[in-house]
């Protein structure tokens, strides 16, 4: 079942976890749980204080600097050295002994229970105690995050003022999973986590309270298929990506395994263009980029030699299909002052397609110059002409104008002519050229908005390994031009789909497209 169709009270089948082994050591590992419990900061620089029982763990932590003596509260107060983790920092991914010493230095700062009865961890942050609750996953331990208290004004000693509380949670770890860390290996120094051995594992159902769209789009599976590591998902062979639509053929197997029939399948070849910066360019750098790119995925193509799949290295040689790709569009409309899936901003990218179109047939008919047409060329609508007069000559039609900004145009009539000839004469090196993928990760690492798409939030937090929380506002956004950064569920999917329409036309493959549809729409207005 997909977590979209889960409702309110369902209850999921109780199971096991495993534990993920993970790698590296984290720098300081008791001590930086301790201090995301007890820990601050003072003029940048990490400290703890210390007071009541927990002025005994002095000896199990790593002190940068402190005289050991007692202010006049009665606290221990000590500076940390600096290359110590952020505050909230939860190491998920670092090795299972990192893991357990900073968890160990949590529960001995924000911890109370035993080893029979269980351990609770309080906090006001309820997405940090979830992060928490995921890393003890990790070590195949199930924990719940709930509610605590309700903030309030309280008054703790009756010389001092009100203060101003908030809310509490509560991460719960029962004393039979609790168990699951003592076998591990963990060491606290407060808390004490005995070794008990419980009756039985009364383990409740996880019931679902309530589910919330926060427009991800994230089908999980932990599995594996032993002998070819491919599993058929609602009829569907996973291995593809879903931008990635290209003719292959099917390979037939003897009973050990072996080949009796080579076909061919499909390497993914991709990589993108970032819209933004090439429309900073003038039209003949911004050919030449998409030349070069167009050059260098095939390069990839013809370089890769795939022995232990032999289909897919068969059909990455037949075809030297790659998958040219865009992102930063909503950024650079934004830039540009255009607003996502408008009239104007939909011819602009009408003509956008039409260069980076031409310009990469006119580098795949170069490369087929040099080292020969794919097989996949002869019979294609390249070759037959059908495909000059459904695209290029359709869009000459409808274009109201070529310019796609000043000093930068599209092809016109000569430009095509003068590649059909080409293309006549060579053919073409690539099957397929352009695709539109998701470009996730890469975005990020650019400074882009994500492929096609419109944002998801103006400013996105983002969960990274063994950074913690990031929070990254959406590219070239500023005062000026913020109205023009509506969310994908504020611009809605028609327009969304006009954009990956024009898009379509150009491509030669499909396009990884995401609808972001509100749970309860807005009244008319």
């Amino acid at each position: 079942m997909r977590a979209a169709e889960l409702v309110e009270g369902d209850k999921l089948a109780k199971y096991s976890f495993g534990v993920v082994e993970g790698e590296g050591e984290l720098p300081h590992g008791y001590t930086a749980g301790l201090f995301t419990a007890d820990g601050t900061y003072g003029s940048g620089k990490p400290r703890i204080t210390l007071y009541g029982e927990k002025k005994k763990l002095v000896p199990y932590l790593n002190i940068k600097s402190g005289s050991g003596k007692e202010d006049s509260l009665g606290r221990l107060n000590y500076g940390l050295f600096e290359d110590i983790p952020p505050k909230f920092f939860v190491p998920t991914e670092y090795s299972v002994k990192s893991r357990l010493e900073w968890l160990a230095g949590l529960i001995d700062g924000d911890g109370t229970g035993n080893g029979a009865i269980g351990v609770q961890i309080g906090s006001i942050h309820p997405e940090f105690l979830n992060e928490v609750r995921i890393l003890l996953s990790t070590l195949g331990v199930h924990s719940k995050v709930t509610f605590g208290n309700k903030g309030s004004s309280r008054q703790f000693r009756p010389d001092q003022n009100f203060y101003e509380c908030s809310d509490t949670y509560r991460l719960i770890i029962s004393g039979v999973e609790v168990q699951k860390l003592v076998k591990l290996g963990i060491e606290t120094h407060r808390v004490e986590l005995e070794p008990y051995e419980h009756q039985r594992a009364a383990m409740q159902f996880i019931k679902v309270v309530s589910v919330e769209d926060r427009g991800r789009v994230d089908d999980t599976y932990c599995l594996n298929e032993p002998k070819r590591h491919r599993v058929v998902f609602e009829g569907i062979e996973t291995g593809n990506c879903s931008e990635i639509q290209q003719l292959n053929t099917p390979s037939v197997l003897n009973d050990d395994l072996t080949y009796d029939t080579v076909g061919a399948d499909i390497s993914c070849n991709l990589g993108s263009l970032n819209v933004k910066k090439m429309l900073d360019l003038n039209r003949d750098e911004f050919v030449d980029t998409v030349q070069v790119a167009v050059r260098a995925l095939t390069a990839v193509s013809t370089m890769t030699n795939i022995d232990s799949v032999p289909s897919v290295r068969e059909g990455n040689n037949l075809s030297r299909a790659i998958g040219l790709g865009q992102m930063n569009l909503h950024g650079a409309l934004a830039h540009h002052g255009l607003r996502y899936g408008s009239e104007e901003a939909l011819k602009l990218w009408d003509n956008y397609m039409a260069l980076v179109t031409w310009a990469a047939m006119c580098e795949s008919a170069e490369l087929a110059r040099e080292i020969g047409e794919t097989p996949y060329f002869d019979g294609s609508e390249y070759a037959t002409g059908e495909w000059w007069d459904r695209v290029p000559k359709a869009h000459l039609e409808r274009a109201e104008s070529l310019e796609i900004l000043p000093g930068l145009e599209a092809p016109d009539a000569d430009d095509w002519n003068d590649l059909h000839l080409k293309v006549s004469q060579y053919g073409m090196a690539n099957a397929y050229l352009q695709t539109i993928p998701p470009t996730g990760s890469i975005s990020y690492i650019n400074n882009s908005t994500s492929s096609i798409h419109p944002i998801v939030n103006k400013v996105e937090t983002r969960k990274e390994g063994k950074v913690g929380r990031v929070y990254y506002p959406a590219p070239h956004m500023r005062s000026d031009n913020l109205h023009l950064y509506e969310d994908a569920y504020e611009i809605g999917p028609e327009r969304v789909i006009d954009t990956y329409a024009v898009a379509q036309n150009w491509i030669d493959q499909s396009s990884s497209l995401t609808l972001f549809l509100r749970t309860r729409q807005p009244p008319a207005t």
